[in-house]
């Protein structure tokens, strides 16, 4: 109470419970590392609003790197931090999601044809050696530790209609989106081209 952090924290939520509209990346249902809840349910019932969400991937971490990480983890605590998940909770849902204060209808993931990382087959066996220098920066300079994410899926887009009757033609489509990082920006734009062909239809 009363901090800096806290004070920021506040003023974010004050413009969250402003907005018609919310489009948010990365979001979690089932993750250890967001203590297992469904966040974009969860913010919004907390806000008032509906919402779709779209799945990207599913994490695989736990499983596939277990092994590794007894070998580097440096403490039982760290080990323990990292991969020991609940079964009964751990869903490993990671994606995409539009929350409305308007009704929403016809919602829809379009995934992209061009996937030019398999979060799959290439985190599965391991970083190259200009992603594991990255990730020592990474390390080094943010004191951010950047594991493997071994996953199925791939980049997407998640379309809604918002509905009501004060729109013209009575709704409005939104497309959320979430480009692939590991990639140079040509293949975000074939991704973004994908995008456009898939809206220019669309007259909402």
């Amino acid at each position: 109470p009363g901090s800096d952090a806290r004070r920021e924290i506040l003023e974010h939520a004050r413009a969250l419970r402003l907005a018609d509209v919310i489009v948010l990346n990365e979001v979690d249902w089932g993750m250890k590392r967001t203590d297992y809840r469904n966040i974009a349910a969860d913010l919004a019932a907390r806000l008032g609003m509906n919402y779709a969400f779209g799945v990207q991937f599913v994490e695989l971490s736990p499983v596939y790197l277990s092994k590794e990480l007894k070998q580097n983890a440096e403490t039982e605590d760290e080990l323990a931090n990292i991969i020991k998940v609940d079964p009964e909770r751990y869903k490993g849902f990671h994606g995409i999601a539009i929350l409305s204060r308007f009704p929403l209808e016809n919602a829809r993931l379009a995934p992209f044809e061009h996937q030019p990382y398999d979060w799959y087959k290439s985190e599965k066996k391991g970083a190259s050696i200009l992603e594991k220098g990255r990730r020592k920066l990474a390390d080094k300079v943010f004191l951010e530790k950047t594991l493997r994410e071994v996953r199925r899926g791939g980049r997407a887009s998640l379309l809604a209609d918002i509905v009501d009757e004060r729109f013209p033609g009575g709704r409005v489509t939104i497309a959320a989106t979430h480009l692939e990082n590991r990639t140079k920006s040509a293949g975000r734009v074939r991704q973004l081209e994908e995008l456009l062909a898939l809206i220019k239809d669309i007259n909402n």
